[in-house]
């Protein structure tokens, strides 16, 4: 399936947007939807996201390589970037970035993944109203231990945590550390600052050590 979204002009949109497409089944969605961009499926509705651009990608890879040595340094898991999770009956989505830890390797080969991360992170500009309430309210509901949203338009860390999310905070800068990735901390200034801080010199911090 070709998705292409045009102005009036019929001239390509490249800026950031969604598509809620209605009507659909499970089914259809794993056959033709698009794989080249993230496309989720929630109770009958396909979301497309259009692209998210230089910005988003950048944070995308510089939390993630945070994230996924820290992870192998320390033998705790595996990180996955963008999996098809089904969350729950009719609810599929792809989050940014997930942990999952070594008790819950090697997951299952089909799609979609049906184990669900302890840990989640999106990074959030245009979709700003879905990664901070839809998906957090399925997260919630599917059993995820801990949140992140970094809030592009706000230059805020939102973390959410406990059984159905029950304790919610948000940082501006300062030390954020992860309740479920034990030892792995961040500054949240780090996630917003142009250009983004050298990601070698920031591991170097959080592991305590100099190569």
């Amino acid at each position: 399936m070709e998705i292409r979204v045009v102005d009036e002009k019929g001239n390509l949109i490249d800026s950031p947007y969604i598509l809620r497409l209605q009507g659909w089944s499970e089914e259809r969605y794993f056959k033709e939807a698009p794989r080249e961009r993230k496309c989720e499926f929630v109770h009958g509705e396909v979301i497309i996201m259009g692209p998210m651009g230089r910005k988003h990608s950048f944070v995308v890879n510089f939390l993630s390589t945070l994230l996924s040595v820290f992870v192998d340094n320390k033998g705790l898991g595996a990180v996955a970037l963008t999996p098809t999770i089904r969350l729950l009956p009719g609810v599929n989505r792809e989050p940014d970035i997930c942990f999952y830890p070594k008790e819950m390797l090697p997951l299952s080969s089909d799609l979609p993944i049906n184990e669900i991360p302890p840990f989640l992170a999106e990074v959030s500009f245009a979709t700003r109203s879905i990664d901070l309430f839809e998906k957090a309210e399925d997260y919630a509901k599917a059993g995820v231990q801990e949140y992140w949203v970094v809030d592009l338009d706000q230059e805020e860390l939102v973390v959410h945590l406990g059984q159905g999310f029950s304790h919610k905070e948000s940082f501006r800068q300062g030390r954020v550390d992860s309740q479920v990735i034990h030892g792995f901390w961040i500054q949240a200034e780090w996630l917003f600052q142009e250009p983004l801080p050298n990601a070698w010199e920031c591991l170097q911090q959080i592991l305590g050590k100099s190569f």
